[in-house]
């Protein structure tokens, strides 16, 4: 299945400066990168204005590497794809705690506040902090 590219996505794009996607280490992450690639840079061609021949499409494509688990090969070859990739800004890892955020109804950020979660998770949350300050500055 590919991402949803409907008059809205395209519409939402046009308007945008910075596009950021997820991409997952499974062969439809891989895939969807370059797909995304391929339809946004069709889109910069098809959404033009005549009178300049400019298009309206100047948002920038960022991806980050989602659920990236430790140890396994799919998770090494993606991160071996992407490294030097400047449009990857980012990599979060597959970690339980996201999973305890979204059942117990608390961001991860707010998940720090509590000292035996934030000293388990130590590294974590320190790796957590980069990856978000290093996506903030990329845009």
């Amino acid at each position: 299945m590919h991402p949803d590219f409907s008059t809205a996505t395209k519409n939402a794009i046009i308007v945008s400066h910075d596009i950021i996607s997820p991409i997952t280490p499974s062969k439809h992450g891989f895939d969807a990168k370059y797909n995304l690639e391929d339809r946004i840079n069709d889109l910069r061609k098809e959404a033009i204005e005549f009178s300049t021949g400019e298009s309206y499409v100047t948002a920038k494509l960022f991806f980050v590497a989602n659920m990236i688990k430790r140890n396994t090969s799919s998770s090494n070859d993606m991160l071996a794809s992407i490294k030097g990739d400047e449009t990857v800004i980012g990599v979060i890892p597959e970690k339980e705690l996201y999973n305890r955020s979204n059942l117990d109804e608390t961001p991860v950020v707010d998940m720090k506040d509590d000292i035996r979660t934030y000293n388990r998770n130590y590294n974590f949350f320190q790796d957590f902090d980069k990856t978000w300050e290093k996506i903030q500055d990329s845009l």
